[in-house]
């Protein structure tokens, strides 16, 4: 079975997504299991498989990403957004 290839942990352990195929980044998927993953659309965690489409990575490589932190209070207003959104249980 293909989903048997994937299923090491890392240094911080990872999730499993239903078929015992490792989700974490830090996963040690051999190198026939990476691109078999990425033939579905994941994104593969080596540099030396293509992705599928080809040259999704480089589109995001081409633009600069600058993360920020919200204010408190824009915190808070998103917080009540997500609250009002969400029903709590």
């Amino acid at each position: 079975m293909a989903g048997k290839a994937c299923t090491g942990t890392g240094s911080r352990g990872s999730a499993s997504d239903g078929w015992g195929i490792a989700t974490s980044r830090t996963s040690a998927c051999s190198l026939h299991a990476i691109p078999f993953l990425a033939r579905f659309g994941r994104l593969p965690t080596r540099d030396d498989v293509e992705t599928n489409p080809k040259g999704v990575l480089d589109q995001v490589y081409k633009h600069k990403v600058i993360t920020t932190m919200p204010t408190p209070e824009e915190g808070k207003r998103w917080s009540k957004i997500f609250d009002e959104t969400f029903r709590k249980r």
